[in-house]
C-alpha cells in the first residue's frame, strides 16, 4: 500500500464592522497583524 499525507493550509481575513455592517479601514500601523517569531 502507497503512504498517506494530510497537509492543510489556510488564510484568514477578519474584516472589523461598523453598527451598519460596513467594513472599517485596516489600520495603517500593520504591526499587531505580524506574527511573532519568538512565539
Amino acid at each position: 500500500m502507497g503512504s498517506a499525507y494530510c497537509t492543510t493550509e489556510a488564510v484568514f481575513i477578519y474584516v472589523a464592522v461598523d453598527p451598519k455592517s460596513k467594513p472599517l479601514p485596516r489600520p495603517a500601523d500593520k504591526s499587531h497583524f505580524e506574527l511573532d517569531p519568538q512565539a
